[in-house]
């Protein structure tokens, strides 16, 4: 493994992905209602937010197989995940433990340099046309216009082009090594199982809304029936105020999202389960790198 350090936030980020996989059962991104709570999430961001308690960081946070993560490099990244721990935090109502939060990313940080070096021993290599990909993915998730324009925003503080075109090419090597995880294909019952985390709530809760639409209608003609009457005429006065009322309820159905049946949506379940089962495999060869490595952390 090349005598370089890692500085990259995507790399780590990349790790605690991985390690968020392995523990969530069902594709977030997926689940109902969590645009609602993304929405949420950015009104959040408008509130006063708690500062990341980075006193006592020593200069060098550990040492993996002799090479070291420097405190610098152990506060970009713990920056960027207090953000998003913060944001998640306030939202439940409950403050960040920032001592675990300290040792998950310093574990991913190891993990991400462990990974890299299984991967070169393995003779993995990363193509300069997947470096590019990276760096351009990057360079668009960041909200710059290319690569050049994202260098220039970090400043002369921040990682060199050199730097940047390595650990892009570290995390290509970690990509290739969770793609050749040989995983077992999902199960038709892990794929319901799937499909009623995401959809089920959805589903009950167009079903009743209908319910509730028949229970409406039957009432009242139950109640003309029972007066020995028909349809009542609305007045010339309600006329139009009800026919607003029916335009807006209208509008309201319509907007309703539509369940997808389980054809429609196995094969993107079936890849959610796949990325699921990689991530394990790679979290647990992560471990058994750990094992054996020869790892000293200082935090």
């Amino acid at each position: 493994m090349s005598k370089k350090l890692i500085t990259s936030l995507a790399l780590t980020a990349a790790m605690v992905g991985l390690a968020a996989c392995s523990e969530a059962p069902e594709d977030q991104a997926g689940e109902p209602g969590s645009q609602e709570q993304g929405a949420e999430e950015g009104g959040m961001q408008d509130q006063d937010m708690p500062e990341p308690d980075l006193e006592g960081i020593p200069d060098v946070v550990a040492e993996v197989e002799g090479e070291e993560i420097t405190g610098d490099q152990f506060r970009m990244m713990y920056e960027s995940q207090f953000q998003q721990a913060a944001m998640q935090s306030q939202m439940a109502g409950e403050e960040v433990d920032q001592d675990q939060l300290k040792d998950e990313t310093l574990e991913s940080m190891i993990g991400a340099q462990l990974l890299v070096a299984y991967a070169e021993d393995e003779g993995y290599e990363a193509s300069e046309e997947d470096v590019d990909e990276i760096l351009e993915q990057t360079a668009e998730s960041s909200g710059a216009d290319s690569v050049d324009e994202m260098l220039e925003s970090v400043g002369e503080d921040g990682p060199s082009k050199e730097e940047m075109r390595a650990d892009a090419a570290d995390q290509v090597l970690i990509d290739e090594v969770v793609e050749d995880m040989d995983v077992e294909e999902p199960s038709d019952e892990e794929v319901e199982e799937l499909y009623d985390q995401q959809y089920g709530q959805m589903q009950q809760e167009a079903e009743g809304g209908e319910d509730a639409e028949e229970d409406s209608e039957d009432g009242s003609e139950g109640d003309d029936e029972e007066l020995g009457q028909g349809p009542v005429a609305p007045e010339d006065g309600d006329s139009e105020g009800d026919a607003e009322g029916d335009a807006e309820g209208g509008d309201a159905e319509a907007e309703q999202p539509e369940v997808p049946e389980l054809d429609e949506v196995r094969d993107e379940l079936e890849q959610s389960l796949i990325q699921q089962k990689r991530s394990e495999a790679v979290m647990e060869k992560v471990d058994e790198l750990r094992e054996d490595a020869d790892v000293e952390t200082h935090l």
